[in-house]
């Protein structure tokens, strides 16, 4: 269980001048209490079917408070506000200025919500793994709109809160069902001793009701309907019937060679993942068709290829002009969107192959993205270069294609940049990191940085520089290695991007 409590304070709209609606400066939490059980077995453990169903639930409750100010009489002016006296009269004539009063005003709202989760796992005919889910949720508000209607029984903009308890019990329903075929290839060339294709077909079915026939919950016009629940803190009620099947199809290829110690090892070298969806409920039935092809070459160089296909038609519109997708499928399915990306590794040895035992090795755990995200950050870091290397790069290469449509053409946005990641040894203590971004659909360098690093007995050295861009400027830090006196440093900034 979790109590979380929190103020903020907008000083910027506290100085504004007040409107028709009202302007919130300080928000408040009030508190917000969270719930959660993991999953367990529900009886418990043993070797029936009714063993294996499990359940989860979750609770939370919260009010916010939210205090501002509002003009009662926006752009009229009322005795007493003040005004630029500009005929010198001691009182106010119309088409002086004048600024309106703040009239205070504070908005509160509450609610709680329960979620309990049931699923079962099992496989039927020993190959067919089923599992379904039924996931409920109750709502709890104490305060909604109820909307005023007009002599034609619709709606107006006029509204008024109601301070009455509401409760919703909505929910999904999902039944899976999948299994894995296996295929192997002998093929016996060096130490290679066999591939191996894996199989895996899914289809997931979801049903989410439509709940927009309960009185209880929507207030009802001649021809509209309003959800006494939307903006809520718990959420709108779902308004639309949703029956859908997911269906994918995972392939992995697996490759069997022997090792240098002569025993036999896997390894995965390309997965192909397709995936799609039917509504029969939506006018275009079928989803987009997406898929994925990774391919992995061990300490050289990963792909990933990321495409999404249109299975329907376009035509242009008689009535805009534009083109729209029709209820008629492609004969083959048209790309909309491509990525392809893919990292490199390059290192380079000590001379003479010189093995660096003064200090501790540190093993690399960190992939390309983390790394880049490390590199960009204003924290200080230790740069990892693996053990026997002076230096090392990382470089990923990322192409992307997204169709668009303007009226009845279609285009094509690209982009294709490089980000390269260097670390170098300069000395037995010293370590530079070069990182930067390059656009090569503008040829230009988006951003780059220079990070040099060294341990100083107890204390660790940083010193950051972007020398180009907005962000143009530098970062030094000289702080405690350990990790628990680590707010004990000397820092220095400057450049735009700290703001000097």
């Amino acid at each position: 269980m979790t109590l979380y409590l929190s103020e903020s304070y907008d000083l910027l709209t506290y100085d504004e001048q007040a409107l028709e609606s009202p302007q919130y400066y300080k928000n408040r939490t009030l508190p917000r209490v969270t719930f959660r059980k993991n999953s367990f077995k529900i009886f418990g453990e043993g070797n029936k079917w009714y063993n294996k169903i499990f359940g989860s639930a979750s609770s939370f409750g919260t009010g916010t408070q939210k205090i501002g100010f509002y003009a009662k009489n926006y752009s009229e002016y009322d005795a007493g506000e003040v005004f630029v006296d500009e005929n010198d009269n001691n009182s106010y004539d119309v088409g002086e200025v004048f600024i309106d009063d703040k009239i205070d005003t504070t908005y509160f709202d509450s609610g709680i919500s329960h979620t309990m989760n049931l699923s079962y796992s099992n496989k039927i005919f020993k190959w067919i793994s089923l599992t379904p889910s039924v996931n409920l949720k109750e709502s709890w508000i104490f305060k909604y709109k109820k909307y005023e209607l007009d002599e034609n029984d619709e709606f107006t903009d006029e509204f008024n809160y109601v301070k009455s308890y509401k409760r919703r019990l909505s929910g999904t329903v999902s039944l899976s069902m999948g299994t894995k075929l296996y295929g192997i290839i002998p093929f016996s060339i060096g130490r290679i001793n066999s591939f191996r294709h894996t199989l895996s077909p899914n289809i997931t079915f979801s049903y989410l009701p439509d709940l927009s026939n309960k009185s209880s919950l929507f207030q009802r016009s001649a021809t509209e309907i309003k959800d006494y629940f939307s903006g809520s803190i718990v959420g709108s009620t779902p308004a639309t019937l949703s029956r859908r099947y997911s269906l994918s199809i995972r392939n992995d290829f697996q490759i069997k060679y022997e090792n240098q110690s002569g025993n036999f090892e896997k390894k995965n070298f390309l997965n192909w993942t397709l995936s799609s969806s039917y509504n029969p409920d939506t006018y275009l039935k079928w989803s987009k068709i997406n898929s994925r092809i990774q391919a992995l070459i061990p300490n050289l160089f990963d792909l990933d290829i990321s495409m999404t296909h249109d299975p329907y038609k376009q035509e242009i519109d008689p009535n805009s002009g534009n083109l729209v997708s029709i209820n008629t499928f492609e004969s083959f399915p048209r790309l909309t969107y491509a990525s392809f990306s893919t990292d490199l590794g390059l290192s380079g040895s000590q001379y003479l192959n010189d093995k660096d035992t003064s200090e501790e090795s540190i093993v690399d755990t960190l992939d390309f993205e983390q790394k880049m995200s490390m590199h960009q950050s204003t924290k200080p870091y230790t740069p990892v270069i693996k053990e026997g290397k002076v230096w090392d790069a990382g470089l990923r290469l990322h192409y992307t294609l997204q169709s668009y449509t303007n009226q009845n053409q279609i285009g094509w946005n690209k982009t294709f940049w490089v980000n390269s990641d260097i670390n170098i040894k300069l000395t037995e203590s010293w370590k530079m990191t070069y990182s930067s971004r390059f656009d090569l659909v503008e040829n230009r360098i988006v951003n780059h940085s220079l990070y040099l690093f060294r341990p100083l007995h107890c204390w660790e050295f940083s010193f950051k520089w972007w020398p180009t861009g907005n962000n143009k400027g530098f970062l030094l830090n000289i702080y405690v290695k350990n990790p628990d006196l680590r707010d004990v440093k000397i820092k220095s900034s400057g450049g735009s991007f700290f703001g000097l």
